[in-house]
C-alpha cells in the first residue's frame, strides 16, 4: 500500500508580526514578507514540485495568506521541507515563527484524506497553541531598543521623513522598510491589481483613469496620506473583512471530495475575497483618478492611493481607506464575497458569507489600535452573521479606548437603569443597506439640527424621547418626512425614536447610528459615485 504524506502549515501569530509598528510603511513590508514566503510559487520551489491534481501522490493542494497544504510521496523529503519552510520563514521575518505538521495518509480514497487531514488540522492546532510568544527585554543605558517596534534591540540607522536625524532601527524593521520599496511594483503584477484594473476599465470612462490609477507609487504614503484624501479630511476607516463559519465549510467540502474539496474551496475563497475586494474598491473610488500628492523624498507631485489592502489572506482581507467611503466598501466587499464564492464553486447548495468590522478614526491614531478595534467590531458582526448573510459592525473614534467595543457602548451609548440602548449596532449586511440608504438621506436636514438630535438621544429613553420630539417639532415638513421614513426602514418608529421592546424588555434605536454615518457618507466627497 502507498503511503502518501500530508502537510499543514500555518503561520504563527501573523498579526503580531505584521502590526508590531504603528508605521504603514513597516505594515505593507511585513505583509509583502510573509505573502512572499507563503505564496504558491515560493511553496513548489521549496517542496520540489508543481500544483496537485486528483490521482497523484504529490503535489501543492493550495497555498497563500500565510497557510498551506502540501501532499508528498516521500517521509524523507516532507520532514526535510518542513524543516526548510520554517527556517527561511524564521529568517526572512527576522525571528518570527511558522508551524508545520506532517500526517502520514494511509490507504487511498475520500475516508483516508478526511481522516489525514483532520488528524493534521488537530495537530497543527496543537503546535501553534504550544508556541512561545516573544517576550520584550528590558534594555538599560547600553541597549537602545527600536524606535519602530520597541521590541527589539537597534542595530542601525534608517530613514525617516519626519525626522531629518533617521531612526534607529532593528534588523527586523529595516528588514520590512526593504519589503516595502518593493511593495508596490508586486501589487501590480498580484491578482488584486488585475482584478482592480479589470473592474476600472470595465466602468464608464474607466480606461481615460487606468494610466494614472498604474502610476499610482507613493511608497511613502502613510495614514496622513489616506486622510488627506478624505471627507471629512484627516480620517480613515480600517475595514476588516473574514469568512463565517470557514472551517466547518472547509470541513465539510473535505468530506465530500477529500483533497480536491479542500484545494476547490480554498481556492475559490481566495479568488473571492480577492476579486470582492477589487470591486468594492473599485467602486468607491473608479470615478476619477487617484490625487497628486508631494513626495518629500523625491520633491515631486506623485499620484497616491485613496486605499492600502494591507493583506488578503484566503477569506480574511485587511485595509485602510478614505473615511467617507468606509462603510459602503464594507458592505459591497461583503456582498460581493458570497456571490463570488458561489461562482466559483459552481454549486448553489453552497451559502457562504463575510462579516465586516469598520472603524472610522483620525489619522493620527495608531495603526495597531484601529486593527485591534477593527478585530473586535468584527467579532461583534459575526454574532448577526447567519442563512448566507454576513453581519457588518462600525464605530467611529472620538476618544482612543483600550477597553472592548461592548464595554464602549454600554458607557457611551447605553441607560443602564432604563435598559436604553441608543444604538442597534451590529447589522445583517442587508438590513446595513438600509441603513446606508437612510443615513444618506439625512443629509436633508441641515448638521445643526443633526447635531441637535444626537445629544438629544441621551440620558434615559424618556429624556430621549422627548428631546427628539423637540428637535422634531423644529424641523421642517419636508426634514420631518425624511427623519421618519429613515427612522421606519430601520424599525424604530413604535415608540418614537424606539423600536418596539425586545424579548429582554430593552429598547432600541437607530438614530444615533443613522447619523454617525450620514458624516462619513457625504456624496459631495470627491470620490463620490452614483448609488
Amino acid at each position: 500500500m502507498t503511503t502518501r504524506y500530508l502537510v499543514l502549515f500555518d503561520a504563527d501569530r501573523i498579526k503580531d508580526y505584521v502590526f508590531a509598528t504603528g508605521r504603514l510603511k513597516e505594515i505593507r513590508g511585513a505583509s509583502e514578507v510573509v505573502r512572499q514566503q507563503t505564496k504558491a510559487e515560493t511553496v513548489c520551489t521549496l517542496a520540489g514540485f508543481g500544483p496537485w491534481s486528483s490521482g497523484r501522490n504529490e503535489g501543492l493542494i493550495y497555498a497563500g495568506g500565510g497557510a498551506g497544504a502540501l501532499l508528498f510521496a516521500n517521509a524523507a523529503a516532507a520532514t526535510t521541507f518542513c524543516q526548510q519552510l520554517e527556517e527561511n520563514y524564521r529568517h526572512a521575518t527576522g525571528g518570527a515563527t511558522l508551524s508545520t505538521v506532517l500526517e502520514p495518509v494511509d490507504g487511498t480514497g475520500i475516508a483516508a484524506e478526511v481522516l489525514a487531514q483532520s488528524r493534521a488540522a488537530r495537530a497543527l492546532a496543537r503546535r501553534k497553541a504550544s508556541r512561545p510568544s516573544a517576550e520584550t527585554i528590558p534594555g538599560g543605558a547600553l541597549i537602545r531598543f527600536c524606535a519602530s517596534d520597541r521590541l527589539h534591540p537597534a542595530n542601525g540607522w534608517g530613514r525617516d521623513p519626519d525626522n531629518p536625524a533617521g531612526l534607529l532601527l532593528s534588523a527586523v524593521a529595516a528588514q520590512k522598510r526593504a519589503a516595502s520599496s518593493a511593495y508596490l511594483n508586486q501589487m501590480r503584477r498580484s491578482p488584486f491589481w488585475d482584478a482592480f484594473r479589470a473592474q476600472i476599465t470595465s466602468r464608464e470612462g474607466g480606461a481615460a483613469t487606468l494610466a494614472d490609477w498604474n502610476a499610482a507609487s507613493y511608497p511613502g504614503q502613510d495614514l496622513g496620506g489616506i486622510g488627506r484624501q478624505a471627507q471629512p479630511r484627516g480620517y480613515v476607516a480600517l475595514v476588516y473583512a473574514d469568512g463565517d463559519g470557514i472551517g466547518k465549510l472547509l470541513h465539510a467540502a473535505i468530506a465530500r471530495a477529500g483533497f480536491t474539496g479542500y484545494q476547490r474551496f480554498s481556492h475559490a475563497l481566495e479568488v473571492a475575497a480577492t476579486q470582492a475586494t477589487a470591486y468594492a474598491l473599485a467602486r468607491a473610488y473608479g470615478s476619477r483618478p487617484p490625487a497628486l500628492v508631494f513626495d518629500p523624498e523625491t520633491e515631486q507631485s506623485v499620484r497616491a492611493l485613496p486605499f492600502e489592502v494591507i493583506t488578503i489572506g484566503g477569506d480574511d482581507v485587511i485595509l485602510l481607506c478614505t473615511a467617507e467611503q468606509g462603510l459602503q466598501v464594507a458592505h459591497d466587499l461583503s456582498e460581493r464575497f458570497g456571490s463570488l464564492v458561489a461562482e466559483q464553486l459552481a454549486d448553489p447548495t453552497i451559502t457562504v458569507s463575510a462579516s465586516v468590522g469598520v472603524v472610522i478614526a483620525h489619522a493620527s491614531m495608531p495603526i495597531i489600535q484601529l486593527e485591534q478595534r477593527g478585530g473586535d467590531l468584527l467579532k461583534s458582526a459575526k454574532r448577526v452573521s447567519g442563512n448566507g448573510v454576513g453581519g457588518v459592525d462600525f464605530h467611529i473614534v472620538t476618544t482612543p479606548a483600550l477597553d472592548t467595543i461592548t464595554a464602549v457602548r454600554d458607557r457611551e451609548y447605553a441607560s443602564e437603569a432604563t435598559q436604553t440602548q441608543f444604538v442597534q449596532r451590529p447589522y445583517r449586511r442587508d438590513t446595513f443597506a438600509a441603513l446606508l440608504t437612510a443615513a444618506r438621506s439625512l443629509q436633508a436636514i441641515p448638521p445643526s439640527k443633526r447635531a441637535d438630535l444626537y445629544h438629544a438621544c441621551r440620558g434615559s429613553r424618556l429624556q430621549a424621547m422627548l428631546g427628539t420630539l423637540t428637535i422634531h417639532a423644529r424641523l421642517t415638513a419636508t426634514q420631518r418626512e425624511v427623519l421618519l421614513e429613515a427612522l421606519e426602514r430601520l424599525d424604530s418608529l413604535a415608540n418614537y425614536p424606539f423600536g418596539a421592546k425586545n424579548e429582554r424588555d430593552q429598547s432600541a434605536t437607530a438614530l444615533i447610528d443613522l447619523l454617525e454615518a450620514t458624516e462619513f457618507l457625504s456624496e459631495e466627497a470627491q470620490w463620490a459615485t452614483q448609488r
